[in-house]
Formats: C-alpha cells, sequence, structure tokens
C-alpha cells in the first residue's frame, strides 16, 4: 500500500506491507419448505451427483429508464454426463447471502 509521510514539510510516498484481517464470516439464514422436504424424503435414492452452481451473469438487464442490474444463474447439473437439470435466473433483491441460503 502506498503511504504518505511528512519529511521536511512535503509529502513523501512509501510502499509498505499491511495485513488485512478476513472479513467475519456471514451468517445464512436457511429458508426450507417442510411439506417439500417430506416429499423429498420419500423419494428413492439414487447415485446421482449434482453440481450446484450460482454466478453473476455478465449482462446487466433492467426496464427503460430504470437502473440496470446484474441477474445470477443458479445451475444445476449431473455431474457424470454434463447434462443441465434445471436453471434459473434470480433476481438481487434481497442480497447475495440470501440467494446462498
Amino acid at each position: 500500500m502506498r503511504v504518505p509521510r511528512e519529511e521536511h514539510g512535503e509529502l513523501m510516498w512509501e510502499g509498505q506491507v499491511l495485513a488485512v484481517l478476513p472479513p467475519k464470516p456471514t451468517p445464512i439464514s436457511l429458508i426450507m419448505d417442510l411439506d417439500l422436504l417430506g416429499k423429498l424424503k420419500q423419494l428413492s435414492q439414487s447415485q446421482l451427483l449434482l453440481e450446484v452452481d450460482l454466478l453473476m451473469m455478465p449482462t446487466p438487464i433492467g426496464e427503460k429508464g430504470e437502473r440496470p442490474f446484474f441477474p445470477y444463474m443458479l445451475l444445476l447439473v449431473d455431474s457424470n454426463s454434463g447434462m443441465i437439470l434445471g436453471s434459473e435466473l434470480l433476481i438481487p433483491e434481497r442480497g447475495l447471502e440470501a440467494m446462498w441460503g
């Protein structure tokens, strides 16, 4: 980091290495539909491996005259075949932590 110091009435800049502490973890609230969870438990088990990702799309969208925003894509993929099993475009209305939940 470049840091100023005063020397003979003039500002001099020098490079310093400063430690930056990692941010505190943000708690993520999970909202679960218990009826849907019960139905899910009744399904037969399989060896399907899912890959799930939540990524910001690089294209801003929005209505004309309104401030655009970057939507997020929730993607579910079969790990073995690479087949996309589901996707959903999400609007970051309540923040990234809410979407993770």
